[in-house]
């Protein structure tokens, strides 16, 4: 029996879809071995690993923190008024709207506010006017929530690896001979296994919530986070995992060589017609990032679904010896190289790995930021994940029918 791993997609306030999915998980007792996240899935990721960690993922564990987490909080209020205080290092959340509306003394929830006389107030409104601003937000909420109940586990029981996908903003594309080579996503990957010392412990979680803060930063909405990833040459500005091209399912894959099924939750990649056009600005940015959000997502699991049928049909006509083996041969060698591998050894390394997509069979109402306005929707997520989760995990038993799931 090989290793789990799970990929969590994000899709902004529809995050709560997952922690939908990730209640009948624990209820089928699917415990992941490895976490990839991006956005709002690195912040759900983030919380799983460490429960995974000290054996306690659980349905009970995950209705009292992140069941009730999404039902109850991250509600427009608390991104506007969680302000983020000492500013976490890297963070450019200081140009943002939010914090020029406070030193102007501007409250979009009162209907009478008391403006602010005074020279910081005028060089705010200079700001304002001149578009001296990088976001609408700050990361004051989801740094606040990640550091009073993202805090590092008691115990160790169940090793885990947890990776965060970011984009940089001061990535590049270029021509690299015949090819287009993009420098933009990148992965922080953390180990949950060991117990360090208390300071490396406490650097470790303090490292990983600033990247999770950037994986969830949609861009305009939130500020990007100036870091130096590891085996990066230099510091970049990263935001939103799932703004560029990557490949979580693959990242997935290739952090642990004993993994043989990927549970893939998609909350954002069906999108339907919108019941009205967008009239706001901030419903014209949930619009267009519902359509890119889960684009390259799909991409990768059909590149990953193509291989796994490669890898089948080469099974069926290389040839064997006495003991069933693959033999090593020239006629073999040729005929990996003809199916697109660089030789039969390169293809003795692949493996194929079971998919299991997880996603709404008609979209999910509203958009990605839509519940900010009418909070009730995020229960309709939650309750939407719990379904296409149970009927997942109940097809399980028939492989042939998620084979079928088209995404």
């Amino acid at each position: 029996m090989g290793k789990t791993a799970l990929v969590l997609s994000g899709g902004g306030l529809k995050g709560a879809y997952e922690a939908g999915v990730l209640r009948t998980l624990a209820e089928a007792g699917i415990v992941p071995d490895v976490i990839v996240g991006i956005s709002a899935g690195a912040l759900n990721g983030a919380y799983v690993a460490n429960m995974v960690a000290e054996g306690a993922f659980t349905p009970q564990r995950l209705d009292e923190f992140l069941v009730q987490l999404w039902a109850t909080r991250a509600t427009l209020e608390d991104f506007f008024y969680t302000a983020e205080g000492q500013f976490a290092p890297g963070s450019l959340g200081e140009a943002s709207v939010q914090r020029i509306f406070h030193r102007i003394g501007i409250d979009p929830f009162k209907k009478l506010s008391w403006i602010k006389v005074g020279l910081d107030s005028l060089l705010a409104l200079r700001e304002l006017a001149f578009g001296r601003f990088t976001s609408i937000c700050s990361h004051g909420f989801i740094k606040q929530m990640l550091e009073d109940y993202l805090v590092p586990p008691e115990r160790l029981v169940h090793p885990v690896t947890f990776s965060i996908a970011v984009s940089d903003l001061l990535g590049t594309t270029h021509l690299e001979k015949d090819q287009i080579a993009a420098r933009h996503c990148h992965y922080e990957t953390f180990k949950l296994a060991e117990p360090l010392s208390p300071e490396a412990t406490s650097e470790q979680y303090a490292w990983m919530r600033s990247v999770i803060m950037a994986s969830c930063s949609v861009p305009t909405v939130f500020p990007a986070t100036k870091m130096h990833l590891t085996g990066q040459e230099r510091p970049g500005l990263y935001l939103d995992g799932g703004m560029v091209e990557n490949s979580p399912i693959t990242q997935a894959i290739e952090l642990d060589a004993e993994v043989d099924t990927v549970f893939v939750v998609m909350a954002a990649t069906v999108v339907g017609e919108p019941s009205r056009e967008p009239a706001t600005f901030v419903q014209m940015i949930g619009r267009v990032f519902s359509i890119i959000a889960g684009r390259y997502l799909i991409q990768n699991f059909h590149d990953v679904r193509r291989m796994n049928e490669r890898i089948l049909a080469m099974r069926q006509v290389l040839e064997r010896n006495a003991k069933g083996e693959i033999r090593r041969s020239e006629h073999n060698e040729r005929l990996c190289q003809a199916a697109g591998f660089n030789d039969l050894e390169s293809f003795l390394k692949k493996r194929y790995v079971r998919l299991v997509p997880i996603g709404p069979t008609t979209p999910l109402p509203g958009g990605m930021f839509s519940a900010l306005y009418y909070p009730e929707l995020k229960r309709v997520y939650l309750e939407r994940g719990v379904e296409d989760g149970r009927a997942a995990i109940a097809a399980l038993a028939n492989p042939l029918s998620i084979e079928a799931v088209s995404v």
